[in-house]
């Protein structure tokens, strides 16, 4: 089983343009035998656990531990980025954290494919449009 990482922005929640990106990728990278690792964060990461749940993949959960204080975080990020093949990271404006994980595993030369959007349009408290700001390839196997 290939190890995928879907990873982003908190304030991301658009499943559906999560559920057909992350299609996407695994078809241009001929993966179909996977298993998602989740950081477990609010946005992104559960949306990978959803993506998960709809198509019967496992989940390794790898939440951060909280009690290490803020360096927790980061501590998660490099235990997903040793762990998992390939990545897909979909990325809101500046997300420090998102930003820190594509370092990781650009440093690591793994594929990844990362989604940017400028901006998230929320009404009513449910988000009503993801405007993409930009598509891009970091790495290909």
């Amino acid at each position: 089983m290939t190890k995928v990482c879907i990873f982003g922005s908190r304030e991301f929640t658009d499943f559906n343009i999560l559920d057909n990106k992350v299609n996407e990728c695994l078809s241009e990278w001929g993966l179909s035998n996977v298993v998602i690792v989740s950081g477990m964060a609010r946005g992104v990461d559960l949306l990978g656990v959803q993506y998960a749940k709809k198509y019967g993949l496992k989940v390794i959960p790898r939440p951060a531990n909280w009690s290490l204080g803020k360096r927790a975080g980061y501590i998660r990020n490099e235990v997903m980025a040793n762990e998992a093949e390939y990545f897909i990271g979909f990325s809101v404006a500046d997300s420090k954290g998102t930003a820190s994980m594509i370092k990781l595993v650009w440093l690591r030369q793994k594929p990844l494919k990362i989604f940017k959007f400028d901006k998230v349009i929320v009404e009513n408290d449910k988000q009503v449009k993801t405007v993409v700001f930009e598509e891009f390839v970091k790495r290909e196997s």
